[in-house]
């Protein structure tokens, strides 16, 4: 099984960032610092080059609770296509983290008529007629 080409490795308090076989170290602060400040995983990829899931887990791994944000930035009110976006990563995924964290599918357009009005078209016209030949 060939490794992969960017991966992080953690080693005590550091992280190791291997990129074509080749490993930088970094106090795992400048991670958390990191995401901490951006609130985006793609900003965070920039610098630690690896996949989704490797990064999570080594944010969790260092107490960063990833779920915790999705949940504030739902909160918010940001749009799926939004912190998809943000975090590079799919719209499937990210709603599928909405429904597993508990948050009711994203409200779209509003319809054009509200469900509950009863708005009958014809029974305006007629009454539109009537008034008017009343009027003349």
């Amino acid at each position: 099984m060939a490794n992969a080409r960017n991966y992080l490795a953690i080693a005590g308090e550091n992280v190791f960032i291997f990129e074509n076989g080749h490993g930088t170290g970094v106090h795992h602060s400048e991670l958390l610092g990191l995401m901490a400040e951006s609130r985006s995983l793609a900003e965070v990829k920039k610098k630690f080059r690896a996949s989704r899931s490797s990064l999570i887990k080594t944010l969790e791994h260092f107490g960063f609770d990833f779920d915790m944000l999705l949940r504030e930035q739902f909160r918010e009110g940001h749009r799926d296509t939004t912190l998809a976006r943000l975090h590079r990563v799919g719209t499937k995924w990210i709603a599928e983290k909405r429904r597993s964290l508990g948050f009711s599918r994203e409200q779209g357009r509003p319809p054009a008529i509200p469900p509950t009005a009863s708005w009958e078209p014809q029974s305006y016209l007629v009454s539109t007629v009537r008034h008017t030949r009343s009027c003349t």
